[in-house]
């Protein structure tokens, strides 16, 4: 009896492992504090040595103005686009995968000459200003740097429709055709907002609760272009020069374009339906 019992003992050890729990085996990895992506709220703000972070000033902010919401989004450095969905991601830490963040019109750290100035938590790396609302800045925006472990000031943001009636006096004649403007209640889907960017070089102080940060002022790069991903209305940031028109084509270059936005195939299938609607149109005399 003793000698089956041991035997069962033994088996049980087997098949659940030692019963006694061995100093590695109790040991448990570290917790790695997870990464937040969001606008910091005033005040207890402890940043992420392992980020960076977008300091802006946004307005207009008054009694009868309030700013745009206005997205940034990060740059693949492999394809020197804005990240999309389906980009392949990085091991963790991972400072490579889509990021987009977004400023809207909510608690900010205080107003500062009719600006409001939040602070965003952001992967490092190459960035630019997206969108503003629900309007796309493929036509022209900034791109900008955030480092790792620093605060990057990239300047005021000023926001607007596009119908005249701005306070703001770099936007107030940013207006789009009268008839636009008097589209009446459908207005919105085709009122555009303007936006003007100021540099950090000539902004004003920061409020008491940011000016201990290891803040550096982003230098704003002019007339990044993209595809409209936001799809939707379209602009240009209105503190960009006007965009230059293209040169002539020849006309070696003219049909090479149109050869280009009519492929073999689609040629081949434009004749075959027309081929057919031909023989029926015969068939039905």
């Amino acid at each position: 009896m003793i000698r089956k019992t041991a035997i069962a003992l033994a088996a049980a050890a087997m098949l659940s492992g030692p019963l006694v729990t061995t100093a590695s085996a109790a040991e448990k990895p570290a917790k790695v504090p997870k990464i937040k992506l969001e606008p910091l709220k005033p005040g207890k703000i402890k940043l992420d040595p392992r980020l960076g972070y977008i300091l802006v000033r946004m307005g207009p902010s008054n009694a009868s103005e309030k700013p745009t919401p206005v997205a940034f989004v990060r740059i693949n450095a492999a394809t020197g686009k804005p990240f999309e969905p389906g980009d392949e991601e990085a091991a963790a830490p991972n400072f490579d995968r889509t990021v987009l963040v977004v400023v809207n019109a909510g608690r900010s750290f205080g107003e500062v000459d009719g600006q409001s100035v939040y602070l965003l938590s952001a992967y490092p790396g190459q960035w630019i200003i997206s969108n503003v609302g629900e309007t796309c800045l493929s036509l022209g925006t900034y791109q900008f740097e955030v480092k790792q472990g620093e605060v990057a000031d990239i300047g005021s943001l000023w926001t607007a429709r596009e119908d005249g009636k701005s306070a703001v006096p770099q936007l107030a004649g940013v207006t789009l055709s009268q008839d636009l403007v008097e589209f009446g209640t459908m207005m919105n889907i085709v009122m555009s907002t303007a936006l003007f960017a100021a540099p950090a070089e000539s902004t004003p102080a920061l409020p008491a609760e940011l000016a201990g940060f290891p803040v550096s002022k982003a230098a704003l790069s002019p007339d990044f272009r993209m595809e409209n991903r936001c799809q939707g209305l379209i602009n240009r940031a209105a503190s960009l020069p006007p965009m230059e028109s293209a040169p002539p084509m020849t006309q070696a270059e003219a049909l090479a374009a149109i050869d280009k936005m009519n492929p073999p195939d689609r040629v081949e299938a434009a004749r075959k339906r027309a081929a057919q609607k031909a023989a029926s149109a015969a068939a039905a005399k």
